[in-house]
This record gives structure tokens, sequence and C-alpha cells, in this order.
């Protein structure tokens, strides 16, 4: 009786994974999976290294196809199905691109070189030089021995960025890639640690006021605050709740409210909003969003 019992409610799954057009820097995955889930998270990674890289499904689709690989190298990927911000049981397969078709073509292009960073507790500003021109650059951060790899995307025509909102007296690893159409260079490397917290009888900066959300649509919505004091910029932090990249936003001084697009429909997110102070940012004012 008690396993007719555990028969009534079968938890949903993901039950299998297909590969087709594996190409040297992407390829196409399609599953098929009991209905009824929100969303599925795809993980990938180089087999056995290197960071883990998240991209989120709808849940009414059953296909992906993931582009910046790099030829000749083996990928771990994992898909999951996500119901109310609960991720099941992966499924999971080993692929491997292949090698670069023509060895007469030229050298892919190469990133030049990395200035010393410009480090506090809460930031780092990156300038690097390239050797060539590329259509944008890609920066991807994460703690030290965290397996959570936050991505920017910077236009081609700039060579420096500010990344805000760190922790401090926290070890970093920042990698910066040239993104030329599909492909990818090898990336620059550099390791950071962040400052020490300033002195506590340092000014700490001033509290947010109140956060409210608008303009909700199945891909976007509107956050609006409040602040009674001047900052020197404003950091939205949003994911989806419990798995997936933290991304970011950063918004000027003088304007209190941000639009968040390119979202998951029926998908639960965490949002963060922080004041930017002198280096500091302020408590969160923080909300969840579907």
């Amino acid at each position: 009786k008690a396993s007719t019992e555990k028969d009534k409610v079968k938890p949903k799954r993901v039950v299998s994974v297909s590969v087709s057009k594996v190409t040297a820097v992407s390829l196409r995955l399609a599953w098929t999976a009991d209905p009824g889930f929100d969303a599925f998270l795809v993980r990938y990674k180089e087999h056995g290294k290197g960071a883990t890289r998240n991209v989120t499904v709808p849940g009414d689709r059953r296909a992906v196809t993931i582009a910046n690989l790099r030829p000749g190298t083996k990928y771990t990927v994992y898909i999951h199905g996500m119901t109310n911000g609960q991720r099941t049981k992966p499924i999971s397969r080993v692929i491997a691109t292949p090698a670069a078709e023509d060895k007469a073509a030229p050298s892919p292009a190469r990133m030049g070189s990395l200035s010393d960073p410009t480090v506090t507790a809460n930031s780092v500003r990156l300038s690097w030089t390239p050797l060539t021109t590329f259509d944008s650059y890609l920066i991807q951060y994460k703690v030290q021995g965290s397996e959570e790899t936050r991505d920017v995307t910077v236009p081609g025509g700039k060579r420096v960025y500010l990344i805000a909102g760190l922790l401090p007296s926290t070890k970093y690893t920042i990698y910066i890639y040239g993104i030329s159409g599909t492909k990818r260079t090898q990336p620059l490397t550099t390791h950071i640690t962040t400052a020490g917290s300033e002195s506590k009888v340092a000014k700490k900066p001033g509290e947010l006021g109140a956060l409210s959300v608008s303009h909700l649509t199945p891909q976007s919505f509107k956050l609006s605050w409040t602040t009674a004091r001047v900052f020197d910029s404003f950091l939205v932090e949003y994911s989806a709740a419990g798995v997936g990249p933290v991304r970011n936003l950063t918004v000027p001084a003088g304007r209190s409210f941000s639009f968040v697009r390119g979202l998951s429909p029926a998908t639960v997110y965490t949002v963060h909003v922080y004041g930017l102070a002198g280096g500091q940012r302020s408590k969160p004012l923080t909300t969840q969003v579907t």
C-alpha cells in the first residue's frame, strides 16, 4: 500500500536530452520533460574545470543553442526543470566540440595586456589594451572557490570598466575576453583582493527609502525607489530565486528607477537595490518579483 500511495504523486522530471548541430563554437540541446515546469535551467562548463555558466529557458520550450564555446573542448551540460524556484535533479551529458577546421586560417585575434587594477573595498577598475578591434568584451568575475560567475558585456569601443558592489576583504578572479562574431579570445586573467572595510569611525552611506515594482510584463518590470540623501550611483542586482547567475545594473545618481529586461516568464526573481557612495554601499532594499 505504501508504494501505491507513492505512485499517486510522481515528481516531474526531465526525461532525456539529445545533442545536434555541434560546431567548433556552438551546439544545440533538445530535451523531453514532463509538462508543467515554469522554466528550465541549463548549466554548462568545461569538463572537469572552469566556471559554470547558466542559461534559463522558458517552460514552454524544449531546446536551446549554446554559443561562444571553445573548439576542441569537452563540456559537461546539466539540465534542470524549475518549479516554484525549486529545481529537479539534473540530466547531464558530456559533449566535445570539434577542433577548428581550417588550420590555414589566420591566428585568432588576441587580447593585449591588462593594466594593474585599481581596487577598493567594494570595487575594482579594470583597464586593458587589445591588439585589434573587437565587437565587444566579456568580463567574468567570481569569488575565488565559488561556482557562481557574474558576466558583464562591455561595448567594443570601451577599454575601461568599473565593477562595483564587491565584498570587502574578498579574493576575486576576473577574466576579460575579446568577442568577434561568435568567437572569443583566450582571456586576460587577474586575481585581486578587495580592501578591508574602512575605519569604523568613517561615515557609513545613508540608507535608501522605499522600493516599488510596476509595469510588470512576462519579460520585464520597472523598479522605483526613494532616498533621503545623494548617492554616487545605484546598484541593482537580480537573479532567478535560488538559481542562475546574479546580474548587475548600474544606475546613475540622478535617477531613482530602472527597467529590468530580458527575463524568463513565470519565474521568481530576487532583487536587491544598493546606494553607492565613496566606494561603500548601503544596506539593500530587497523584493521578490514574479
